[in-house]
């Protein structure tokens, strides 16, 4: 089995490395970017398995990043991060987990198989 590339979308370029290298450690592919839209335009190229945003962003929310991708048709799962203390766990929209910061490894890996498995049981329906 090939490793599954995934998308880390976080304006703080020191804590997008740190969730590069964790996630590398157990297997992925980690494209880290500071710009949602670069990030946006990259999803037809490469087909992450999931992308991890964070929800305050400067020039495009996590919020808008998920508009814009649905808008475009990808069903991508994402892991939607935030540290304001206002996300509740669980499921947000069609294949959208929440993910309340600060978090330890192993739940962003729960959160990411959650927003895959989510994605991939309604791709069958």
């Amino acid at each position: 089995m090939s490793a599954q590339t995934l998308f880390v979308i976080d304006d703080d370029a020191d804590l997008g490395a740190a969730v590069r290298e964790e996630l590398e450690a157990y297997d992925f592919v980690v494209r880290s970017f500071t710009q949602a839209q670069e990030a946006l335009n990259s999803i037809s190229k490469v087909g992450p398995a999931a992308v991890i945003v964070d929800r305050w962003l400067p020039e495009m929310s996590g919020d808008a990043f998920i508009a814009a991708a649905r808008a475009a048709g990808h069903r991508v799962p994402i892991v939607l991060m935030s540290g304001d203390g206002k996300l509740e766990r669980g499921r947000f929209d069609d294949g959208v987990v929440l993910l309340p910061k600060p978090f330890d490894i192993e739940r962003l890996l729960s959160a990411v198989r959650t927003a895959i498995a989510t994605v991939d049981g309604r791709a069958s329906e």
